[in-house]
């Protein structure tokens, strides 16, 4: 009898239930890297991985119904900016998000959500709780005003550990937080397919220009609706076409350039085809936690036209960097700059990929965060 209650008591030190929350209602970069992360560990024999998903968020929970040995548990509390106060509220004073945490003796809590103020609300929780969490990728943007800084320096001391992309975020991280490196995981997530054998069909003929992402306000869709409304005859060249769904959709709809057929808006796809069908990729981010969209594009060889913030410096060339909010800066590359497209370019930044995002680095960062996640 002693003996096996020696190893019953063993086995439940050694296993670690893992949740990963996720208040998101749209499918995004966070839930598409993040589904990769909850693959691998679905596989190790001493986690129990837990995925807590907002009802909403159709695609990610379809995602995860297709990976065997996690457990889904589906929740309806709602968050947007004018609610965050409410949310605060709500998980101080509603007992939900407690209850669950003990329900499922939960020991590492992994907020994937990238806005800071949404995920601050589960750290500041798990601190209360005294349970270990981690941010998984945060993203926020740069401000001048003051209170809005410190706001966001307090929100980013929330959480006691990062999960980051790059050496360079760590960097960031590391700055703002003043947090030692230990509190530090990089994982270099790859692509959930193989796009190696994709060839970029780049023609002399009317090219097709793509930007994708979540249609809201810090990838600035609306950026390119301007500029269209200032250059019209850029489309005498291109045809243009925004991919995502969000709360901008509307605010994109009615924009002059989209009703006079000047832009087409397109719902996401998560298909491989979305980036097959286009000559070139461009972003108008005002910042980028999670450039999925950049690395995505250097895989399948296509050319990139970049804002010029420091997220994406490293991801193209300088030819076809324009400044961020400038019409004119946009413009000039799409007449002058995109006639230098060249196979070089575009071989460079698919090295970069290939450097960066292999199977092997990013098992290897798996394996090191598994360690840490069982001390």
């Amino acid at each position: 009898m002693g003996s096996n209650t020696y190893w019953k008591d063993l086995i439940m030190i050694e296993y670690r239930n893992i949740l990963f929350f996720n208040q998101a209602i749209e499918f995004g970069g966070h839930e598409i890297m993040s589904l990769k992360i909850i693959k691998n560990f679905s596989k190790r024999s001493l986690l129990n991985i837990i995925v807590c998903s907002h009802k909403n968020n159709v695609k990610f929970i379809e995602e995860l119904n297709k990976i065997p040995n996690i457990k889904i548990i589906i929740h309806d509390i709602n968050y947007s900016k004018v609610d965050f106060l409410k949310g605060i509220f709500h998980f101080l004073f509603n007992n939900y998000f407690k209850k669950l945490l003990n329900k499922e003796n939960i020991h590492t809590v992994i907020s994937i959500q990238g806005s800071v103020k949404m995920s601050a609300i589960i750290h500041f929780s798990c601190r209360r709780l005294k349970i270990n969490s981690i941010a998984y990728i945060p993203s926020y943007a740069e401000t001048k005003n003051i209170v809005n800084k410190l706001i966001n320096k307090l929100i980013l001391k929330l959480p006691i550990n990062f999960i980051v992309i790059s050496e360079y975020w760590k960097e960031v991280f590391m700055n703002i937080t003043k947090k030692n490196k230990r509190n530090f995981h990089v994982i270099n997530n790859l692509l959930t397919n193989n796009f190696s054998n994709h060839e970029n069909n780049f023609s002399n003929d009317k090219k097709k220009i793509f930007l994708i992402g979540r249609l809201c306000s810090y990838k600035n869709q609306i950026f390119l609706c301007e500029t269209l409304k200032i250059y019209p005859d850029l489309i005498n060249a291109y045809d243009f076409f925004i991919v995502g769904d969000g709360q901008d959709y509307e605010l994109l709809s009615n924009h002059i350039s989209v009703k006079t057929g000047k832009i087409k808006i397109l719902p996401w796809d998560s298909s491989n085809d979305l980036y097959l069908n286009a000559d070139i990729i461009l972003m108008t981010s005002v910042y980028e936690g999670l450039p999925l969209v950049a690395i995505e594009a250097m895989a399948l060889k296509k050319p990139l036209i970049l804002p010029g913030i420091k997220e994406l410096k490293d991801l193209t060339i300088s030819e076809f960097i324009y400044t961020p909010g400038d019409y004119f800066s946009l413009n000039k590359i799409l007449k002058d700059n995109v006639s230098q497209f060249s196979e070089k370019a575009i071989q460079r930044n698919y090295e970069y990929y290939k450097n960066n995002f292999t199977n092997e680095i990013f098992e290897k960062n798996c394996e090191e965060f598994f360690q840490y996640v069982l001390k």
